[in-house]
């Protein structure tokens, strides 16, 4: 590929992507939802985490080439469709997007879930879990399944490596997938997915309420509660916690960032 030296418009194969209301990215994938709810999606498509059965390739190879791998031109996420082969706008346009490194994540108006892409460890919030939990290469084209998580009520989600957040309107924060560094807090047994089970569905974050808000990164998250403090759990490399590293390495408890308040 090439840099580009100045802002270039964003096109599919058609022409401009236009009348766009919101877009997402993460981990080198993007996501733009139209004016009439249709979801686009480009960049890298590890697991098929942008939800499209296009493009396929003409030669079979054990694993996917090039132009399936990254994506160059917005391709539409036909998970959202209400089938394969279904109608386009879907019926229940997306009110947020989130994606992982090998999944993604999108909430509904009604406060519910469907996720796709990368499944091994729990991300999904499904049940699903193990490696013939992830999405299918069959030679020419992926295959996937995508599944409602199993929670409802959620006004606001993240998604990480391997893990996943969400945020219910009562204010109560819920986390599943691999607690690797203490980042979905003390609920759930911490360690590496090669050394435990990682959490499969949804799961309460103990002693935490007032939740608006929630970011993932690939080993901590950081919580906005509704009374404009921030806190933070898991690994806190380069301060991520907001406190000096040498203070704090790991925190499996939301700890409040100290000196930040009316946000």
């Amino acid at each position: 590929g090439s840099i580009a030296g100045a802002p270039a418009q964003i096109a599919t194969a058609a022409g401009p992507l236009i009348n766009v209301t919101a877009i997402w990215a993460r981990s080198g994938s993007f996501f733009a939802r139209q004016s009439d709810g249709s979801l686009w999606a480009w960049g890298n498509n590890e697991l098929n985490k942008l939800g499209s059965y296009n493009p396929a390739q003409a030669t079979s190879t054990t694993k996917p080439g090039a132009d399936v791998q990254n994506i160059a031109l917005p391709v539409p996420v036909d998970h959202l469709k209400i089938s394969t082969a279904g109608a386009w706008p879907p019926a229940t346009p997306p009110l947020a997007v989130a994606s992982g490194d090998t999944h993604t994540l999108a909430l509904f108006y009604d406060g519910n879930i469907k996720a796709w892409g990368g499944a091994e460890y729990g991300e999904r919030g499904s049940g699903s879990y193990g490696p013939k939990a992830n999405p299918y290469w069959n030679g020419f084209s992926w295959r996937d399944w995508p599944q409602m998580t199993a929670i409802s009520g959620v006004s606001s989600m993240a998604a990480g490596l391997h893990k996943s957040a969400a945020v219910k309107s009562d204010g109560s924060l819920w986390v599943w997938g691999c607690n690797e560094s203490g980042e979905l807090g003390d609920g759930i047994e911490m360690g590496s997915h090669v050394s435990i089970l990682c959490e499969r569905l949804p799961k309460q974050v103990n002693n935490l309420s007032g939740v608006a808000a929630v970011a993932m990164g690939d080993s901590h998250t950081s919580i906005l509660k509704a009374d404009g403090t921030v806190w933070g759990m898991g690994h806190n490399g380069g301060g991520a916690l907001g406190v000096d590293s040498s203070v704090v390495g790991v925190s499996v408890v939301p700890r409040q960032v100290p000196g930040l308040s009316g946000i």
